[in-house]
C-alpha cells in the first residue's frame, strides 16, 4: 500500500470518526432520548453538575477541589442544586470534567501524557486493531465514567494489561 493511499484512507476515517459523531448526537437531540421523558432530570442534573465543577476548576487554581473530606466540605464536593434544594451533583456522574475538578491543572498534564502514551502503544502494536479498539473504549467512556474512582479502577488497570498485552504480542511470539 502507498503512503498516500495511507494519508488518504485516514483522512477518511477521521471525517467518518467526526461524521459519525455528530450524526449521532444529532440523532439523539432529535428523537429526545436524554432531554425528555424520565431521563431529562438526569439530563438537567448533569448539566448543572458540569457547570458547577467547571466553576470550581477555574476558581481553585493549581488543584481545583482535591479530596476534600465529604463531611466538613460537602456544598464544595457537590455543589447545591436550587432545583432540588440540596447537594446532588456527584464527580463520577461527569467523567473527565468530574477527574479535572479533582486534580485541577494537573490532571490537565495527566491527561495529555496517558493520550500520547496511548497513541504510542498504539504505532508500536503488534496487534493495531485491537489495541486502537480498546484506546477508543477508554476514551469513548470518560465522558460518563472517572476511571481512578475507587470502584473503576480495575477496569482501567484491566484494560491497559490488554493494551500492554497487544502492543508486545509480536516479541512474545519468539519466546515461546
Amino acid at each position: 500500500m502507498s503512503s498516500e493511499f495511507k494519508r488518504f484512507s485516514i483522512v477518511v476515517l477521521l471525517f467518518g470518526v467526526i461524521g459519525g459523531v455528530f450524526f449521532s448526537l444529532y440523532l439523539v437531540e432529535q428523537m429526545g432520548f436524554i432531554t425528555t421523558g424520565d431521563r431529562s432530570a438526569s439530563y438537567t442534573v448533569r448539566l448543572d453538575a458540569i457547570r458547577y465543577y467547571l466553576s470550581q476548576f477555574s476558581n481553585n487554581g493549581v488543584f481545583a477541589i482535591g479530596f476534600a473530606h465529604d463531611p466538613e466540605f460537602l456544598l464544595l464536593n457537590h455543589g447545591y442544586s436550587l432545583t432540588y434544594g440540596r447537594s446532588i451533583y456527584y464527580m463520577d456522574d461527569i467523567g473527565i470534567i468530574g477527574f479535572l475538578a479533582v486534580f485541577g491543572k494537573l490532571g490537565i498534564a495527566w491527561i495529555i501524557i496517558f493520550l500520547s502514551e496511548l497513541l504510542k502503544q498504539i504505532l508500536y502494536a503488534g496487534n493495531r486493531k485491537i489495541v486502537m479498539l480498546l484506546c477508543f473504549t477508554v476514551l469513548a467512556t470518560s465522558g460518563t465514567l472517572v476511571y481512578l474512582n475507587v470502584q473503576r479502577i480495575f477496569y482501567l488497570v484491566f484494560v491497559l494489561l490488554l493494551v500492554d498485552f497487544f502492543v508486545h504480542e509480536r516479541n512474545l511470539e519468539g519466546v515461546a
